[in-house]
């Protein structure tokens, strides 16, 4: 049998490499790093963010028959850039965009008051309910205590039926 030579050729080695940790320098400060930002740049611009929502508050005010392509939070926030999530967080966090979705809410809810003559009752009704929240409401009264009378009346009433006609004798037959 041959045997492979391995001139020329690096061995491999299985060990890993020894790593030496001496002690820290005292006199010199570790270095400072500024922090990461976490994920995706926010896309909120401060004023430019709150002047789009007002100019939009703006617009549904002035043309109410463009009610259904700006009625919901979700068209709000697509009409920004981001999703409905990411809206109400900036509210959260930012009050002049809170009080701008407040206006824009307000103006909703007002033009939708306005088509009320437009609109077919039954869809200006479920519409009122989706939109502004509005619910039946079924008022019970109770007094704490329920009396109850029950009279029942039977009245027995004789009639005359027509004379029966009586069968007549017969004979036997053969």
């Amino acid at each position: 049998m041959k045997r492979k030579s391995t001139k020329g050729k690096a061995a491999k080695s299985t060990s890993k490499p020894k790593v030496v940790v001496g002690p820290l320098p005292v006199n010199k400060p570790l270095p400072v790093q500024p922090p990461k930002p976490n994920g995706r740049p926010s896309k909120y611009e401060g004023a430019t963010t709150v002047a789009k929502i007002e100019a939009l508050t703006e617009y549904l005010r002035l043309n109410p028959t463009k009610y259904l392509e700006l009625c919901t939070t979700d068209q709000l926030a697509t009409a920004l850039g981001v999703c409905r999530d990411t809206l109400n967080e900036w509210g959260r966090v930012h009050p002049e965009l809170s009080d701008a979705i407040k206006k824009w809410t307000t103006t909703r809810n007002a033009t939708l008051m306005k088509l009320a003559a437009a609109l077919p009752p039954a869809i200006w009704i479920f519409m009122t309910k989706n939109m502004l929240g509005w619910r039946d409401q079924t008022d019970v009264k109770h007094g704490g205590e329920v009396k109850t009378q029950s009279k029942m009346v039977i009245e027995v009433v004789q009639t005359k039926l027509p004379p029966q006609p009586q069968p007549s004798p017969q004979a036997p037959k053969k």
